[in-house]
């Protein structure tokens, strides 16, 4: 298995959701899979602080499962997001 990374700056998460069946992509929720990676660690917080965006694919697949991938964000020199 690969190591986990703990992300220290603000991240993109892109979730993809390969499905048998794809879904109206208003029903698409990420809210268990974020919550999975602050318990797992890899995330500080599923806050504004540290997730800068999140955005969603569907792949339609014999084989379902969910797949996120993190970014980390380069900080500019705009003030951070309190929260």
């Amino acid at each position: 298995m690969e190591q986990m990374q703990t992300f220290t700056t603000r991240v993109h998460v892109h979730i993809t959701h390969y499905r048998k069946r794809l879904c109206d992509p208003d029903n698409l929720n990420c809210k268990a899979c974020i919550d999975a990676a602050v318990d797992m660690g890899l995330l500080q917080d599923d806050s504004a602080k540290w997730i800068e965006s999140i955005t969603h694919t569907q792949i339609k697949s014999a084989d379902e499962k969910t797949v996120m991938k993190f970014t980390e964000v380069v900080p500019s020199n705009t003030e951070p997001v309190d929260s």
